[in-house]
């Protein structure tokens, strides 16, 4: 068993909204390859939460932030209106 299995056995990752970003364009000379094992990883990380959401931004590469900091400045409005809405229906 790996240390990360051994690591959510004993504290499973929280029901909590989570949009992970990806790049879709490969830059700092790395390959399709190794672009492709991270969009993978970053889909594996969304769906720790069942509230997970992975998405690939295809025009953008690392910097995604600065690419793209619309799509960015949505996501987190995306979230933290998810939070606002779960914590007043308690």
């Amino acid at each position: 068993m790996s240390q990360v299995e051994q690591v959510r056995k004993v504290k499973p990752f929280p029901d909590i909204p989570l949009v992970v970003l990806s790049s879709g364009k490969p830059d700092f000379d790395i390959t399709q390859d190794v672009l492709q094992k991270l969009q993978e990883l970053h889909a594996d990380l969304a769906k720790e939460s069942p509230q997970g959401t992975h998405i690939i931004v295809h025009e953008s590469g690392h910097a995604i932030q600065l690419e793209k900091p619309e799509l960015v400045i949505d996501k987190i409005h995306q979230v933290v209106e998810k939070v606002r809405c779960d914590s007043a229906s308690y």
